[in-house]
């Protein structure tokens, strides 16, 4: 998997530090990729992308953030993998929907713990409307000036749609950066549950892989 995106403030109001309000906009591509044996030679196949794009509205009060969002997300086989696999026909696409969510997270010395819920407004296919995620991230500084950090995070969101039946993502491993940068993540990761995107959605599915994140903005 490789992912890029952007997210950028449109309107901030700021009565201090710990207190703002801010509304903006985010887009992104989670976009999937292959490397199989097939036919005696390796083949590198592009399977499918999902398309983001969002507003976000943020409002920070203390180590208190709630960010209300709407977003759009659609999903999109892949050129090579529908030619290599004799796709010809039309294939049934549920991942493709508006969303409307609320997230809270809090901060407590070096815990930061998330919660949240949305529905469904619209979606291609008939499609259950409640969704539930919660998280949990831990940041140790590993020097005095907080440029390394072991980072360990805990991901999971239940959709209605797949009878609440929880994808989990575990990820550990170190972070690098100033603490008022988001830097890069080196992580080893470990996923379980209903695939979360591509129009295979919903599939079960676990693997243990490595990250690198990188927020260079």
């Amino acid at each position: 998997g490789f992912s890029f995106g952007f997210q950028k403030s449109l309107f901030l109001w700021e009565k201090s530090e710990m207190r703002k309000l801010d509304i903006g906009m985010e887009g992104g591509a989670i976009t999937q990729f292959e490397w199989t044996n097939r036919d005696g030679y390796m083949q590198r196949n592009f399977l499918s992308t999902d398309f983001v794009i969002g507003i976000p509205l943020v409002w920070q009060l203390d180590n208190l953030i709630l960010r209300f969002r709407i977003y759009h997300l659609s999903s999109h086989m892949g050129d090579d993998y529908m030619i290599r696999n004799k796709i010809t026909s039309y294939y049934r696409n549920n991942n493709n929907y508006e969303q409307l969510d609320i997230t809270a997270s809090y901060l407590f010395k070096n815990l930061r713990f998330i919660l949240g819920v949305g529905t469904i407004l619209r979606a291609s296919n008939s499609r259950k409307p409640m969704v539930f995620n919660s998280g949990l991230d831990y940041v140790l500084p590993l020097n005095n000036k907080k440029s390394a950090s072991f980072y360990a995070g805990f991901y999971a969101d239940m959709k209605q749609d797949n009878n609440y039946s929880p994808s989990i993502n575990i990820g550990a491993g170190v972070k690098l950066g100033k603490p008022s940068r988001r830097g890069i993540k080196l992580l080893v990761t470990y996923f379980n549950g209903p695939l979360p995107y591509s129009v295979y959605q919903g599939r079960p599915i676990q693997w243990l892989g490595a990250g690198f994140y990188l927020n260079p903005f």
